[in-house]
């Protein structure tokens, strides 16, 4: 029998119908599905076959040898697609299409931009920049030149020879890698570790410090101490009249110091990691206890004493191994306070990358460093970041934007680094440092045990200093004038100091003998009867700003370029701190928890300003022919009002004999480079008292007049010179530079003659002591020097694995005093 529905068709027909739409849905959708894989399978295939066609490959190999280069940055130009090359020296690339251009840049290679002209394999070579004779110097005010077009005696060391040395500070790192600059470091405590730097010796009775600029910004807070090396493109020093174009503070010499800056391409990531020991150069041998007790006995023969200590006892001593340890020590001071070796650990890393409208350069560093003493309270940590942003708005406009923040982080005990050596060396070998139970021994004087001293006992010392600096530019290339461009800059500098030394109470134990067979040891306090707190708060803030135009411009063999600006910078700050004592415990350090007695606070605050005005004219003719003429006018108002300005000139020649055909004919060609050149001018130094034109009064400590109560006082405190005025240094200078050996040999040779005059110093000889008074500063002292200066540089790649750079500089300056009363 069948089943049926209720139209009368039997359920299998049904069913088979079902089956015959649904097989047809699935028909269809399985050829839509199987034509939508076809379709994508063509279109990969298209997509293959266009990025196949658009894909170029190929090789960048070092021009001189051959070798090459893995990691080389290839971008295509106007885009942010990239790549680099493998460990071969091969890549390969998808390019939008074959009209592009490839830009290929490698670290201490010149970049290169190679069209694609439709090809799919574009091989390049590339060239080393690092070239003796073809460096670049930073001349002032951003100029950047080549330095065989310099004609004044400028040296110059890139910023990777700076990095090779991983010293905690960059002054005691440049002293020998640049002639005629010397640096000496009077002290290796972490945190004050910095070489006076002194170029051409000390030419002045007062301040020898040369002008530290930094990205074109003038004495910035902090100095060049403690800029991250890493950070560094370039140091440029200027030593001679070139140097005019710093006016009244370019007498001691200049240091520019330029940071680098982000580049085209893809983001470059650089890690830097060091370990450093530091030890002290000299650690004297002192005389062990039974040597010393000798010498105090014959020391005591001399004067007719009996010795103080008897033969018994001596030979207790030179036999010390078999005595009592808490009777009988032989005390080495330096090797119980001082370790071995000390630590400085540094790292840092950056990242730095761009388009062809952005670059950027971003980096962080952190670095310690551990003092010698055996228990240390003194250790300096640094933290700091730098932002270098560069964009090009339009063709014709640029806009840069730097910020660096920095925090310099001391710690100390509460006494000096001084009292620690001076104690470490007049400690007494047969006393106890420490007793054979670790307790710390007697006192050697002043309630001073160098172990204990040295160490967080006896309170702390901390000094912290915050850095803000900014630095905004703007660069406008004046349409339709070639060669014309302006550059405005501003500056914004903050520092901040956090000063807080918080000294307490100590204990030191002396001998009490044995009680009951065992030993016993007194205890007994020492430093000050009661904590005590001093704070001080300080900041400082500087504003530079300046616009400067230059104009440089090629016709037919004669290359002019003009610079003219002007620059204002103003600087204030103030300083406020408090003392209290007679805290009752030292867990707090709060000023509102000490006593009311014997209490104190004061402040101050101090403003100034400078105006000037400069300009330098640069021409030369086929190269060979260089001439450049600087002025500066500077105002000061360090100076009385109506002679706060002074005008500083100076002039510079040189002759490139090696573009002369006779020369080339005469040396065989030996020569890639030959200049004789030199310079004379005049700079200033303004590095003095402020406000010497001014009669200034201070407060004495009082008097008591027909009351009981103490009355404030004044006092004259100087008497004034309304004549004070610049101190001038007259300079000459004369050199020759020359390469020989494809650039792979340089030599570079000054001879300078200076005359320092108008140096404020006062008349000593002239007024007896007895007149109860002191004479003002006068433009009286007279200082000359002479002396000559050499760098001997040689240069080799070896393949691509081995690159030798080596100089020998020596310097010679001898610095007379003519006359200073």
């Amino acid at each position: 029998m069948h089943n049926k529905t209720k139209k009368g068709k039997p359920m299998e027909y049904k069913y088979h119908q079902l089956h015959y739409l649904i097989c047809k849905r699935v028909t269809r959708m399985g050829s839509r599905f199987v034509l939508f894989i076809m379709g994508l399978l063509l279109i990969g295939s298209l997509s293959l076959a266009q990025a196949q066609e658009n894909q170029v490959s190929g090789t960048v190999t070092d021009a001189m040898t051959g070798e090459t280069l893995p990691g080389v940055n290839i971008v295509v130009v106007g885009t942010t697609i990239g790549t680099t090359t493998d460990l071969d020296g091969n890549y390969t690339l998808t390019v939008p299409n074959l009209n592009e251009s490839l830009q290929f840049s490698y670290v201490g290679y010149e970049p290169v931009t190679e069209p694609i002209d439709g090809r799919n394999e574009v091989s390049v070579t590339m060239e080393m920049t690092e070239i003796v004779g073809q460096e670049v110097v930073v001349t002032g005010y951003g100029t950047v030149r080549e330095r065989e077009t310099v004609s004044g005696s400028v040296s110059a060391v890139t910023g990777d020879r700076l990095q090779r040395v991983p010293t905690a500070n960059l002054s005691n790192t440049l002293a020998g890698r640049v002639s005629g600059l010397s640096g000496v470091n009077y002290s290796g405590e972490p945190g004050s570790d910095g070489s006076q730097i002194r170029i051409r010796g000390n030419a002045t009775l007062g301040n020898n410090d040369p002008l530290i600029v930094i990205d074109g910004v003038p004495a910035r807070q902090g100095g060049l101490d403690r800029i991250n090396p890493h950070d560094i493109e370039n140091v440029s020093v200027l030593k001679d009249a070139s140097a005019a174009i710093y006016g009244s503070r370019a007498a001691n010499g200049v240091i520019l110091i330029t940071t680098r800056r982000g580049s085209t391409g893809a983001p470059q990531f650089e890690v830097n990691v060091s370990q450093g020991f530091n030890q002290p150069t000299t650690v004297p041998d002192m005389a062990d206890a039974a040597t010393y007790l000798t010498m105090i006995n014959e020391i005591d023969r001399y004067r007719g004493q009996t010795p103080r200590t008897p033969e018994s006892e001596l030979e207790k001593y030179r036999n010390i191994e078999d005595q009592d340890p808490w009777l009988y020590t032989d005390t080495d001071w330096y090797d119980e306070g001082l370790k071995r070796f000390s630590n400085e650990t540094e790292a840092s890393m950056a990242v730095s990358g761009g388009t062809e409208v952005v670059r950027y350069r971003v980096s962080l560093r952190g670095l310690t460093e551990d003092a010698y003493y055996t228990n240390s309270a003194t250790r300096y940590d640094q933290a700091e970041f730098r932002t270098n942003l560069d964009v090009d708005i339009t063709d014709n406009i640029q806009f840069g934007a730097d910020v660096t923040g920095r925090l310099e982080d001391r710690n100390f005990p509460t006494q000096s680094a001084g009292d620690q050596f001076r104690m470490l060396m007049r400690g007494y070998p047969h006393m106890h440092a420490t007793w054979p139970n670790g307790l710390p021994g007697p006192d050697i004087e002043y309630g001073t045990n160098p172990i204990v001293s040295a160490s967080p006992e006896t309170g702390h010392h901390n000094i912290d200093d915050y850095y803000i600096q900014t630095n905004a530019y703007l660069n406008f290339e004046m349409p339709g004038i070639e060669g014309l461009a302006f550059r405005g800059n501003f500056a914004f500098d903050k520092r901040f100091q956090e000063n807080e030394q918080w000294a307490t109470p100590w204990t030191l134990y002396t001998w009490g003998g044995y009680v009951d067979g065992e030993p016993t040891l007194n205890a007994g306090s020492r430093g000050p009867g009661t904590p005590e707190l001093t704070r001080q708060r300080s900041n400082w803030e500087d504003i530079t700003y300046n616009i400067v135009g230059n104009y440089v411009r090629s016709f037919d063999d004669h290359n002019v370029a003009f610079l003219l600006g002007t620059e204002r910078e103003i600087w204030t700050g103030q300083n406020i701190g408090a003392y209290r004592e007679g805290f009752i415990t030292d867990e707090f350090p709060q000023l509102d928890l000490g006593a009311s007695e014997n209490r104190n606070n004061w402040g101050n605050s101090w403003h100034g300003a400078r105006q000037n005005f400069f300009s330098r004219i640069n021409y030369d003719f086929r190269e060979t022919y260089l001439f450049e003429i600087v002025g500066r006018v500077d105002g000061s108002y360090i100076f009385p009002e109506g002679d706060r300005y002074g005008f500083f000139p100076s002039a510079s020649i040189g002759w490139r004999l090696s573009n002369e055909p006779w020369f080339q004919s005469f040396s065989g060609r030996l020569f890639d480079n030959f200049m004789i050149r030199t310079s004379y001018g005049q700079t200033g130094n303004d590095q003095v008292d402020p406000y010497q034109f001014l009669g200034t009064y201070g407060f004495g400590s009082g008097y008591i007049f027909n009351t009981s109560d103490l009355q404030p006082s004044l006092y004259e405190a100087r008497i004034p010179n309304p004549n004070i005025t610049w101190e001038v240094a007259n300079q000459f200078n004369a050199g020759i530079n020359m390469t020989v050996l494809d650039n792979r040999v340089s030599l570079e040779v000054d001879y300078f003659n200076y005359d320092r005059d108008k140096i404020l110093w006062q008349r000593d000889a002239a007024l007896p002591l007895m007149a109860g008074f002191s004479l003002p500063d006068e433009n009286i002292g007279e200082v000359r020097s002479y002396g000559m200066d050499a760098t001997l540089t040689y240069l080799q790649g070896f393949g691509n694995e081995f690159f030798l750079n080596t100089s020998f500089t020596a310097s010679y300056a001898d610095n007379e005093i003519v006359f200073f009363d």
